[in-house]
């Protein structure tokens, strides 16, 4: 509905939001399609500061899914947006791109994040997503905006 009433940076936002529950529901796949989706969309209308946010959680799952290559090729280009706009938020991506971290093989038995969530409470069991939220590499279902 938002692409529809041309409100590309809705639409973003929404991509993203949907990239982050596909990510908490263990479909890693479809939440790189949707980080992605949010990436080209923020870049499409100039907004830096999303672009790098998605960029930011596509090299976090690239590292969680063990592709530290794509990670850092991600971090670096969060990095470059950030600096340039002297984010605060570009010494946290850094620091990601700092060894050992990125450098680390992700191994999902015991990646460092997993190992912090375990002192945070669960996370409350989700209903499943429709079809309609989600993402594919080719474009996004414009009803899964209304989420």
């Amino acid at each position: 509905m938002l692409q529809e009433l041309d409100d590309t940076v809705g639409a973003a936002y929404a991509m993203d939001s949907v990239a982050y529950i596909h990510r908490h529901l263990g479909d890693r796949h479809q939440a790189v399609a949707c980080y992605q989706q949010a990436r080209d969309l923020y870049r499409e209308v100039g907004e830096s500061e999303g672009e790098a946010e998605a960029l930011t959680h596509l090299g976090d799952i690239h590292h969680e899914n063990g592709d530290v290559d794509a990670a850092r090729d991600a971090w670096r280009q969060a990095l470059d947006i950030l600096s340039q706009l002297g984010h605060p938020g570009a010494e946290q991506v850094r620091a990601k791109l700092t060894p050992p971290d990125c450098f680390e093989a992700a191994d999902p038995g015991i990646e460092r994040e997993a190992l912090a969530r375990k002192s945070e409470p669960p996370i409350p069991s989700t209903p499943q997503i429709s079809d309609k939220a989600s993402c594919t590499q080719t474009g996004a279902n414009p009803e899964s905006a209304d989420l």
